[in-house]
């Protein structure tokens, strides 16, 4: 493959990459927050503060 086909594909690459993060943020925060609500009803202040 010569040095322009990868400059190409790189480009192409580096763009999908940019244009995905613009999803892939939010979704990350979503799932973290998500998680953070599942955890949160898991636990029980009683439980935490024993060490439990």
């Amino acid at each position: 493959m010569g040095p322009t086909v990868r400059r190409v594909l790189g480009d192409q690459a580096s763009s999908v990459l940019v244009s995905a993060s613009g999803v892939l943020i939010p979704l990350s925060a979503l799932l973290l927050v998500g998680s953070l609500v599942l955890v949160g009803r898991r636990v029980t202040p009683a439980g935490a503060a024993a060490g439990a």
